[in-house]
């Protein structure tokens, strides 16, 4: 067994590199129809944004975020329509997120990461009405299968809801 402690790399050696990362961006149908003509540039400018902050000098090393593709879901995810057979008012944000990482596994376009962008409110517990996440990610999967986060698009704002998520990643 490989200890913890061993596998991490100084900060010596992230402060002395550049890194890119490449992300799969999806929007769902709720996106599509809140933005309509501008959604692409709309997704563009919050990932610029998220660009800004990864390459502000506090993190400490060259980080880019690179856009390798805007994708479209043209269909609910099976979480978003459990939630409205049964009625709620959100959708649960842990089974949201992983029906995104089900279904961006079915993609063939080479990413670090795959982010959905989502206008439906997600929530903790959808039943209790606990609705007040803005995001949720796989936590140290990135360049994995798994590598997946969604992000409730809120305005602008979102884009450092994104920034936290990939973080996450």
């Amino acid at each position: 067994m490989i200890d913890r402690q061993d596998r991490r790399r100084s900060p010596e050696h992230f402060a002395n590199n550049d890194y890119t990362v490449e992300v799969l961006v999806v929007v769902d149908n709720q996106m599509q129809r809140y933005h309509e003509t501008n959604l692409k540039t709309y997704v563009l400018t919050l990932m610029s944004i998220v660009s800004s902050v990864y390459a502000d000098a506090s993190i400490g090393s060259s980080m880019k975020i690179a856009v390798t593709h805007i994708s479209y879901i043209h269909h609910d995810l099976d979480a978003q329509t459990t939630a409205a057979k049964k009625g709620l008012e959100g959708v649960s944000a842990s089974d949201m997120l992983q029906d995104f990482c089900r279904f961006k596994q079915s993609t063939n376009i080479h990413h670090d990461v795959a982010l959905l962008l989502t206008r439906e409110q997600i929530c903790r517990n959808p039943a209790e009405n606990n609705c007040d996440t803005l995001g949720l990610a796989e936590l140290g999967t990135i360049c994995r299968d798994t590598a997946c986060a969604i992000v409730q698009d809120n305005g602008l704002s979102a884009s450092f809801t994104i920034a936290h998520e990939l973080g996450h990643v």
